[in-house]
């Protein structure tokens, strides 16, 4: 295959076959993330007036005190604070004075609200990759007899990027043929995989059978909840 900066970590989630190869480059990229939160992003003035304005989602912002940059981290937070005391929080509104802008209604402001709530700078950046890494796979996909090879021989594709993934391919294939040959690549594969989890809870719930008492039970069936969970919500929804 041949690859290039932008290709280079989706043949390598790929030829691995360890779980959905998106959850994986989900992982690296949140881990790449976390690491550039509290060092290159804080020397970056745009770097920092994004975070300041972004904030931290409850997750991310526990896995940043995790890696133990304390100082990093209080930076950051004394700086969006200071970004919420100048925008949401400002004396315009406690006075009433923002409103005097007929533009500015109370529905925009608990808009503003809800939104200030809901972004995550750590998100943001693993979005912005993500969606090209779909984008790419699919030209990859589409152009690359090997990786399409590759591509039916995943373990399987958790639904999140499952649909992401066909999403893609309906925004970058063009005719109803190639989404079908595409469909026919991928979704026997996680067919296959749902198959095999409903042997394997099967097996689990018939171990609570009385007249199954004592009797063992696979590894497959011992994990069958833990990997539907994943399965169904994908990984980065079960740390």
């Amino acid at each position: 295959m041949k690859e290039n900066v932008y290709t280079y970590p989706i043949s390598i989630a790929f030829k691995e076959k360890d779980g959905c190869p998106f959850c994986r480059l989900y992982s690296e990229m949140e881990a790449q993330m976390l690491d550039y939160s509290l060092g290159g992003a804080m020397m970056e003035p745009h770097e920092r007036a994004l975070s300041n304005r972004l904030g931290f989602c409850e997750k991310h912002y526990n896995d940043l005190r995790e890696l133990r940059n304390r100082l990093s981290l209080g930076l950051m937070t004394t700086t969006h604070i200071d970004e919420l005391l100048s925008t949401i929080l400002s004396p315009d509104y406690i006075s009433g004075k923002a409103f005097v802008n007929p533009r500015m209604t109370p529905a925009k402001y608990v808009e503003q609200l809800r939104t200030t709530s809901s972004t995550c700078y750590v998100c943001h950046h693993i979005e912005d990759h993500m969606k090209h890494y779909y984008t790419n796979a699919v030209h990859m996909w589409k152009s690359e007899k090997e990786f399409r090879q590759l591509t039916v021989e995943q373990p399987y594709y958790c639904i999140p990027h499952l649909m992401r993934f066909i999403a893609a391919a309906e925004s970058k294939l063009f005719g109803k043929k190639a989404f079908q040959e595409f469909l026919a690549d991928i979704l026997p594969v996680v067919r296959s995989y749902a198959e095999t989890l409903r042997t394997d809870a099967d097996e689990f719930c018939l171990s609570f059978d009385h007249r199954n008492a004592g009797k063992p039970i696979s590894d497959g069936a011992k994990s069958a909840i833990e990997r539907t969970l994943v399965f169904i919500n994908g990984t980065e929804r079960n740390r």
